[in-house]
């Protein structure tokens, strides 16, 4: 039996159907957009400087996004992040902050009373900087993928801020769970970023990433969570009962059809002759969904 037809036994076909809708899903491809051009700006946060990379929109009112990455030691040089950085609305304001370790933004040296995994001041530091630039709360929309989803949820429990997007939010109670999980995730925290975050420290701050401190109290800002289809085990999806109880309608769903964490295509999932071809439109179809969430921000309908 060739690898085609034992694929279509384990019931690929409904994979390529699922495959087709997203293929149609992500056929509105934005058009007759120019590669944008962003600037690299400073940002002080809590005694350190943030790298941040600044490309103005055409539209002077708005909207301003704020864009966080993942825990990805290249921080916004990321493919992921490239892409959504531009293919973003030529109207947006764009501001991608690396976090304090990641990418072009040096780690420092950290106070002994200073938050380390928690990196919330970093993304207060980068919205005062909207501010600055003429930005209103209610046209401002953060997008965080993974780790950059959870700092954008706590950033909106104390901020009214148009939007909250997260992409492929975690559940962190799975990384705290035993001692290993709590050793694996510090230490790959570290190797990312070089900040000392210890398991004990891990411990002490990532309950304020899980679905009790994210969402009690509920954010003030209307929120939007997105799952890939074939997201992380540990995704926050498995929350959803607890999450809506609490909510309600202030937080929204929304899956990427056939997407994994990084919105391309789990390997095992499509025989390779598709992979490839899928995975460029899972990536559309998330630009798509977030372009949808950033104009509802420019024309005030977000909202439960």
């Amino acid at each position: 039996m060739s690898g085609l037809q034992r694929w279509l036994r384990r019931g690929g076909w409904l994979l390529a159907a699922l495959a087709l809708a997203a293929l149609g899903w992500a056929a509105r491809a934005e058009s007759g957009l120019t590669p944008r051009v962003y600037r690299p700006v400073s940002i002080p946060a809590d005694g350190h400087i943030l790298a941040g990379f600044l490309s103005t929109g055409t539209d002077p009112h708005g909207p301003w996004v704020l864009l966080v990455h993942g825990n990805r030691p290249e921080g916004q040089q990321h493919p992921l992040y490239e892409a959504l950085r531009q293919g973003l609305l030529p109207e947006a304001t764009v501001l991608a902050l690396d976090l304090r370790g990641f990418g072009a933004s040096s780690a420092g040296e950290p106070e002994e009373s200073e938050p380390i995994l928690d990196r919330v001041g970093d993304i207060e530091a980068a919205v005062a900087y909207l501010y600055a630039l003429g930005a209103r709360p209610d046209g401002v929309a953060l997008i965080g993928h993974s780790l950059g989803a959870l700092q954008v949820l706590r950033a909106g429990q104390g901020g009214d801020f148009g939007l909250v997007l997260a992409l492929g939010p975690a559940d962190f109670s799975a990384f705290l769970a035993t001692t290993e999980s709590r050793l694996a995730y510090a230490a790959k925290f570290q190797r990312a970023t070089g900040l000392p975050l210890t398991a004990d420290r891990l411990a002490q701050e990532g309950p304020a990433f899980t679905p009790a401190g994210l969402f009690t109290p509920c954010p003030k800002s209307p929120v939007v969570l997105v799952f890939g289809q074939f997201d992380l085990k540990e995704s926050l999806a498995g929350a959803r009962p607890f999450i809506e109880d609490t909510c309600g309608e202030r937080v929204r769903w929304q899956r990427v059809p056939l997407a994994d964490h990084m919105y391309h295509t789990e390997p095992n999932r499509l025989p390779g002759v598709l992979r490839q071809w899928v995975g460029r439109w899972t990536r559309q179809a998330l630009l798509n969904l977030v372009n949808d969430s950033v104009r509802a921000v420019q024309k005030g309908d977000v909202g439960p």
